[in-house]
Order: structure tokens, then C-alpha cells, then sequence
């Protein structure tokens, strides 16, 4: 069972890409975490003024500055907070960009392709089951089917835990 824990909004801001030696641009979408709040106003209002930015600092924070030291408790919060906002906020934008422009959520193994780089957006690939069944009411034979063909994965890591060894520990 979901249960959120707060809500941030994601803006997107779009960057062209040009490719090199032809006239064909890409567009890269880029996100920033914004506060459902700017600020406490109770608590500005009572002079609290670091109490009243608290929150909006908060929600931003998650994409102020990516890959924080982890060797903390609150460094290793943040890391994962990172990973699933911008999962969140793709996987959403993905999904709703496709059901505007094709109408269904029946085909878009056909029209979306996912690739995660190495094992930090691996947590779409629960992200994407959760849209699809809890969200779209989806069965969860056919979001696991959509899933497989949705996602690839490339990993450039040497670390022996990031490496597939064909058995099971």
C-alpha cells in the first residue's frame, strides 16, 4: 500500500541538444524539485523567518546539488529521495505525455523505450508497476509485461556488487 509522506512538484525545463553534424536537435528534460509551499507564513509571521523557509528548502534541496556524500544517515535519505523524485517525475511524464498523444496505456512498449544507466534509476522499474496498477487500475500481469519491453539496462560499474555473476548469494 501506498502512502506518501509529503509532495513535491517537479518542473520540468527542457534544454535542446543539437546533434552534431546534422540539422536534428534532441530535447533533454531536466527537473527541479519545488515546494508545495513556498513558506511558512504562521511562522513568518511570528518572526520564525528560518522555520519559514524550512519547508521550501526541504523540497528543494532534493535537486539542489545531486549525489550528496552517503556515508551519513541523512546523506543516504537524500540519495534516495534524489533517485525516486526524478524516477517519479519521468515515469509520470512519460506515461501522461503518451496517453495524450495515443489515448491508452495498451501500447507503450511500442512507442517508449526507458534505458537506465547503471543501478541509480533502478527504482523505476518498481516506479512504473505502481503508475500502472495503482494509479491506472491496470492488472498486474500486463503492467509487468508493459515493464519488461519498457526497460533496458547498462551498467559501467566494476564494483563486484553491481556485477551479474549467474548465481544467486
Amino acid at each position: 500500500m501506498w502512502r506518501p509522506a509529503g509532495e513535491v512538484a517537479a518542473k520540468a525545463y527542457d534544454m535542446v541538444v543539437p546533434g552534431h553534424g546534422t540539422e536534428k536537435v534532441s530535447t533533454l528534460r531536466l527537473w527541479k524539485a519545488v515546494a508545495p509551499a513556498h513558506i511558512d507564513l504562521h511562522a513568518f509571521n511570528t518572526g520564525d523567518y528560518a522555520r519559514a523557509a524550512g519547508v521550501k528548502n526541504e523540497y528543494e534541496n532534493i535537486s539542489w546539488v545531486l549525489y550528496p556524500n552517503d556515508s551519513t544517515p541523512a546523506g543516504r535519505e537524500l540519495r534516495l529521495r534524489q533517485e525516486y523524485f526524478f524516477v517519479a517525475a519521468s515515469v509520470q511524464d512519460i506515461l501522461g505525455r503518451h496517453v495524450e498523444e495515443y489515448g491508452t496505456l495498451a501500447n507503450p512498449a511500442d512507442k517508449v523505450a526507458m534505458h537506465l544507466n547503471d543501478t541509480h534509476p533502478a527504482i523505476a522499474v518498481a516506479e512504473l508497476m505502481r503508475v500502472l496498477c495503482d494509479e491506472h487500475d491496470m492488472p498486474w500481469a500486463q503492467a509487468w509485461g508493459i515493464t519488461q519491453k519498457v526497460f533496458s539496462y547498462t551498467n559501467h560499474t566494476l564494483m563486484p556488487e553491481a556485477l551479474e555473476t549467474g548465481r544467486c548469494r
